[in-house]
């Protein structure tokens, strides 16, 4: 007989919940599993609505790639070893004495809220520094969020999403986070109530479904924001931090602002200050994760400004995971991990740790753009895959994403949490917090290791004297940009990423929706460079690796459109460190055509 079982889905920190029933086979690692899968409409969070990546799931933690048990390098190989072992063993090594820092936390942004507490609480016990690094563009989002002198209004209910009259959105919110898309669907659609505008650099779901889309050029964002909060400013008054910026928009601001806006973005925006000043609810939705886009830090000043100004919701829409726990943790920063603050890579390189932590993910499938890891650092990789390591990986154990019990064979949290814990093969994938519960224990005995030593990021004394280094950093970049030849390379999510594409394209959805060599370019760009469907091409400084044209007769004619997380498109996002913040910024590029 089938057994039924209703589990969370552990890709993000969102716990989407469906129905199980398992098969009568039980297959430990396979590519066809005989489990079926069945929408849960009475779920809470996502009332029966998944994302692929959701839907699929089953197949991707049933996969044999996926890493399975614990691996130590001796004598240049890999072998297998029990977790307990690996802990001990580093455990020793930090307790030598060494001028260089122990070791530092990287870690990824979908991993779930207990283990980015569990993370929290155990680099605040061995006062190791910790820092996402997955997400440059959420760094400066959340920098900006953190220092803004504006309160914005937040959306607790993702309900409530249906009874707002107006929604802008800024960037790819239907690929973005799966329930608020179902809630925004049904508030078009089925309410028919709302009525969505957005500001996009290339078409995609969002603007499919937008009353009215302002094309723009990428990395535009700050300089639209900033028009559109002058514009409403001119009706509304604001707190005294807003009069400060009033006045340097009025001086300078604007004036550099409007030279570089077409009369259509002027229109559109005035078009939107409009609805931001009337007395219908409304709601500012930002994406950060759509590509990869200059201006961040300013994003989030003007987007919260415009949020206490008008009154109306602001959603911030970063990585799932960091979004909650950044929210709940907003007003107390020091206490919560310095994701977007010191340290962050450019400290790293100066200061290179005997250890790398990396949880969540795999360096060598999940690449940054152009860093340089310190060669003197090893790798210690809490992961899903076991493909694609570092030269200089010393450790890989393999991790899920909850603490409760377990399906050991699907990795799902099960339906009922006082029923008996199910048996669980030698090296099994563990919860990251039950992992860095053994590694906490190794490391406390004798004594915990030497604190490490990494400096405070270099940042403005004020949010005034950060704002204003960051907007001529901004204007300075973007004219750079704008005045390169070629077309703009911009990285898209398709659907929803996992932290490992090693991993993701062996399921279902990824083979027919998520071609990671897939390059979308406009009919007319592919006529002029005497390219047709499916033809394979090879893009100039990409890595020298073919890609099939796909052409869209929607998009734009200065712009290819590929997959965010193929390795050769993140690995071609260009990046520096600004001589005012010593984080890493990184952009899309211009390609020669």
């Amino acid at each position: 007989m089938k057994k039924e079982s209703v589990v969370s889905c552990p890709f993000c920190s969102l716990s989407c919940q469906f129905k199980i029933r398992r098969g009568e086979e039980e297959v430990v690692y396979s590519q066809r599993t005989r489990d079926e899968l069945e929408f849960f409409p009475e779920a809470p969070v996502n009332r029966g609505s998944l994302c692929p990546r959701g839907h699929f799931s089953y197949e991707l933690l049933a996969h044999p790639y996926r890493l399975g048990q614990a691996f130590w390098r001796s004598n240049g190989r890999m072998h297998p070893e029990l977790p307990e072992r690996i802990f001990q063993t580093i455990a020793r090594e930090l307790r030598k004495k060494s001028q260089a820092p122990p070791a530092a936390i990287l870690f990824h942004p979908d991993l779930s809220l207990h283990d980015l507490t569990a993370l929290q609480d155990f680099a605040r016990q061995f006062q190791l520094p910790v820092f996402d690094f997955v997400a440059p563009a959420d760094q400066h989002f959340f920098r900006g969020l953190m220092e803004t002198p504006f309160r914005f209004h937040s959306l607790d209910n993702v309900k409530q999403i249906r009874n707002l009259r107006h929604l802008i959105c800024l960037g790819d919110i239907f690929t973005k986070h799966p329930v608020l898309s179902q809630h925004l669907l049904e508030a078009k659609y089925a309410f028919r109530g709302n009525r969505s505008y957005s500001l996009q650099p290339f078409a995609c779901r969002t603007t499919w479904f937008s009353n009215l889309h302002l094309s723009h050029q990428p990395h535009l964002e700050p300089l639209l924001l900033l028009y559109l909060l002058h514009l409403v400013s001119q009706e509304k008054k604001g707190p005294d931090a807003l009069a400060w910026l009033q006045e340097k928009m009025a001086s300078r601001l604007v004036k550099e602002t409007t030279a570089l806006l077409t009369p259509e973005q002027r229109s559109g925006l005035e078009a939107f200050a409009r609805l931001l000043t009337d007395e219908q609810e409304a709601a500012l939705i930002f994406s950060t994760h759509l590509y990869n886009a200059a201006g961040g830090y300013l994003n989030a000043f003007l987007l919260s400004a415009l949020s206490e100004l008008t009154g109306k919701y602001f959603l911030p829409l970063f990585t799932s995971g960091n979004l909650y726990f950044f929210l709940q943790n907003r007003q107390n920063p020091e206490e919560f991990l310095p994701a977007g603050r010191a340290p962050n890579l450019y400290h790293l390189q100066q200061h290179p740790p005997r250890y790398l932590i990396a949880a969540g993910f795999n360096p060598g499938t999940l690449f940054p753009g152009q860093i340089a890891w310190p060669e003197s650092s090893q790798w210690l990789l809490f992961s899903t895959v076991q493909t694609d390591l570092p030269l200089n990986t010393v450790a890989l154990l393999p991790i899920t994403h909850f603490h409760e019990q377990l399906d050991w064979r699907l990795n799902f949290l099960g339906e009922s949490l006082s029923a008996d814990p199910a048996q669980k093969p030698l090296g099994a994938s563990q919860p990251l917090s039950q992992l860095l519960f053994l590694f906490a224990q190794a490391l406390a005995e004798p004594e915990p290791p030497e604190a490490g030593t990494f400096p405070a990021a270099e940042t403005g004394s004020d949010w005034q004297q950060a704002f204003l280094a960051e907007w001529e950093f901004y204007l300075e970049k973007l004219r750079q940009l704008q005045s390169q030849s070629g077309a703009w390379l911009i990285p898209q999510e398709h659907v929803a990423h996992h932290e490992d594409g090693a991993l993701t394209r062996y399921s279902s959805w990824a083979e027919k929706d998520c071609q990671n060599n897939r390059l979308v370019l406009s009919a007319n760009l592919a006529r002029h460079l005497s390219l047709s469907e499916n033809q394979p091409v090879v893009l100039p400084g990409v890595e020298g690796q073919e890609f099939q044209v796909a052409v869209e007769k929607s998009q734009c004619d200065d712009r290819f459109i590929g997959y965010a997380h193929y390795p050769p498109i993140r690995r071609s996002l260009k990046g520096e460190f600004a001589k005012h913040n010593h984080h890493y910024y990184f952009w899309c590029p211009r390609i020669e055509v």
